[in-house]
């Protein structure tokens, strides 16, 4: 147990698992921040508005909503990950095409599009814009006791205004975490492992997760993602005959055709892009979080071990966009309401420049300042889980 100076109850299952029951008024860990709400509201609102003035144009550009679209056309035949036919129709949807949005996702998130090939491709385009929107809006609301402070990362997000322009679907995946993130804390436990598994979109992202689902006080967990996945994988089988090896085709297309932008991702594959073999620090990088995020899982709960499998998956998986760097910010903001010495990195991690290092910044080294500021992000809460561990035994 802890000491008695501790206002919280901490119990040690075993030298290597430490569980908080209650959130204390003060202490190290879980702090509550006295950050007025209001202030976090005012900060929000330039941001807020700089979003609704970027223009959002419906043709004349192939955006990712555009690539789902396609899928859904294509959803049941041969066809649905060939790139002549992907560019076939996003010229008839958008009057151009572009080789970089090539339909990637599995066939549930084609058929789960198809309700919207009733609609003109402009209006399916606005009525997407507004269900990303209303999403975002949702994460704020689900986010519990950090909702000021996802309201504040999430206006000034550079990620968050390229997911409504573009019709990115990372909100989704966002939202689905931190709903996650929600049960868990209510002690829904399973309902935590079903909201997970409806992440399995963007599956690259979970890498990190058996670590975590793995351990023994996570079966429930376990059993909620299992069958949330086991559900998505059996509508794969349903609507697209032979998928597995229409979707491992997918998989091996030509880089160029997944992204045209390699380069704007925060992750080792960008980072180290100019050597011309980025798939050997994609390799040694994820050995190294892997180290990192094996310690984590052994050490925190659930709440924050898993949102950090994510953020370490991000710097690992190569098949990402800028946009994807939204799935950092449960990490980030939780470490934070446990740190609060990270706040630094945190705040420099979650603003703007961040993104500008990665769109506007020198090629590889704007994503090389934000993969480093990320090592050091996860190391430096290595070290503070070790030091609260030597005070709490």
């Amino acid at each position: 147990m802890a000491s008695a100076s501790r206002s919280s109850d901490i119990w040690v299952a075993d030298s290597f698992e430490v569980r908080v029951e209650e959130i204390p008024a003060s202490g190290n860990m879980r702090r509550k921040f006295t950050f007025s709400p209001i202030w976090c509201f005012l900060l929000s609102i330039p941001g807020i508005l700089l979003l609704f003035a970027h223009p959002l144009p419906s043709l004349g550009y192939v955006a990712d909503f555009t690539g789902f679209l396609v899928g859904a056309k294509l959803i049941g035949t041969p066809q649905i990950y060939d790139i002549a036919t992907n560019l076939t129709l996003q010229k008839a949807f958008t009057e151009v095409n572009d080789p970089t949005i090539i339909f990637m996702r599995q066939p549930f998130w084609a058929y789960a599009m198809k309700p919207f090939l009733n609609l003109t491709y402009s209006h399916a385009f606005l009525l997407w814009r507004v269900i990303v929107g209303f999403t975002l809006i949702a994460c704020v609301w689900v986010s519990g006791s950090d909702r000021r402070f996802y309201l504040l990362a999430l206006s000034w997000s550079v990620p968050a205004m390229g997911c409504i322009v573009m019709g990115n679907d990372s909100s989704l995946i966002l939202l689905f975490t931190l709903i996650s993130l929600a049960c868990w804390r209510n002690d829904r436990h399973f309902l935590a492992g079903v909201a997970l598994g409806l992440c399995l979109c963007k599956f690259h992202f979970l890498i990190f997760l058996p670590l975590l689902l793995f351990r023994k006080q996570y079966r429930q967990e376990l059993k909620g993602f299992l069958l949330s996945a086991a559900v998505l994988v059996a509508i794969n089988f349903a609507v697209q005959p032979g998928w597995i090896s229409l979707y491992w085709g997918a998989l091996n297309i030509p880089q160029k055709n997944m992204s045209g932008h390699p380069t704007l991702m925060p992750n080792f594959y960008a980072a180290f892009f100019w050597t011309e073999h980025p798939e050997i620090a994609v390799v040694l990088g994820g050995l190294f979080v892997l180290s990192i995020i094996w310690y984590i899982c052994n050490r925190l709960p659930f709440d924050l071990a898993m949102p950090l499998c994510i953020f370490s998956a991000l710097l690992t998986a190569p098949h990402t966009n800028a946009l994807d760097w939204i799935l950092a910010m449960p990490a980030i903001l939780a470490v934070h309401s446990w740190f609060p010495q990270i706040k630094p990195m945190a705040l420099f991690l979650l603003s703007p420049v961040a993104a500008l290092f990665c769109f506007w910044g020198p090629r590889t080294i704007g994503p090389a300042i934000v993969v480093a500021a990320s090592l050091l992000f996860l190391g430096v809460t290595c070290r503070l889980i070790r030091s609260e561990m030597i005070e709490i035994s």
